[in-house]
């Protein structure tokens, strides 16, 4: 484990995949006094770095990163990433959650959170001084927030506001709202998944979406679907951030690893 202070907290992993971006962020680290030893530009690169050395006191992971090196930068690529590393190498750390175009949303701060990190945004024409200053508590164990929630009153998770399906569900009812049905989603998701894989995760997305969701429960199946693919575009989207790819897990692990939350009577909302 790497001591966070004195020079030891300066040890520094940059993952970036923009050339122009990362020699910006790579000079301005440097010529303060942060020893920038490692760089990477896709999530399984890092990880496959990670797994020779992983003695860094910082990481820093830009939002929209590719997950392989030949792909398209994603979003979420970079949350996802940073849940990872939290996982694997829990005394790592600080971990950062960075952008240089916008603010992070509901839904990456919160998972950055999750992964015990902190959410740092650069907005545009951010002040080198005052990146600096907030790298400087980010690096002394604060968690720092952009303005845009720090208006908001974020400043640790609620469980109130915490996305009611697991990564899996959740994944799904993107599909199911892309592409119009369980078939398409199963066809979608691809590596053998079945209908009837589908269907049984259907069942958890419903019951919790009949929790938090006043009236969901009531809903015919075919109503529920549609309900599904509004609630994913027009409301889960904006506060938790687009569902990335994932590989499923079976009900049991999943249930172990993503407690459900249910919203208090006060927090539901009337589609």
């Amino acid at each position: 484990m790497v001591e966070h202070d004195g020079r030891a907290r300066r040890r520094v992993f940059v993952v970036e995949d923009s050339p122009l971006q990362k020699v910006g962020l790579v000079d301005i680290l440097r010529e303060h006094d942060y020893d920038v030893v490692a760089e990477c530009g896709d999530a399984a690169g890092a990880l496959e770095f990670l797994t020779r050395d992983h003695a860094f006191s910082l990481i820093m992971v830009d939002k929209q990163i590719p997950e392989e090196a030949d792909e398209r930068p994603a979003e979420g690529v970079g949350t996802n990433l940073l849940l990872t590393i939290g996982k694997t190498y829990p005394f790592i750390g600080p971990l950062v959650l960075y952008t240089a175009l916008n603010s992070p949303n509901l839904g990456d701060i919160q998972r950055v959170y999750q992964a015990g990190a902190s959410a740092l945004a650069i907005p545009p024409g951010a002040l080198i001084e005052e990146f600096i200053k907030a790298l400087e508590l980010v690096t002394t164990g604060h968690q720092v927030l952009s303005p845009l929630f720090k208006r908001l009153g974020v400043g640790a998770v609620n469980p109130r506001n915490q996305n009611p399906l697991d990564p899996v569900e959740y994944y799904c009812a993107r599909l199911i709202s892309e592409h119009r049905g369980k078939e398409g989603s199963a066809d979608k998701w691809g590596a053998g998944m079945s209908v009837h894989i589908i269907d049984e995760i259907l069942e958890d997305i419903y019951e919790k979406l009949g929790m938090c969701i006043k009236g969901f429960a009531e809903l015919p199946k075919d109503k529920k679907q549609l309900m599904l693919a509004r609630w994913y575009h027009d409301r889960a989207v904006e506060s938790f951030g687009t569902a990335t790819r994932v590989d499923y897990a079976p009900r049991k692990a999943r249930r172990q690893k993503w407690p459900l939350v249910i919203l208090d009577e006060d927090e539901m909302t009337t589609l």
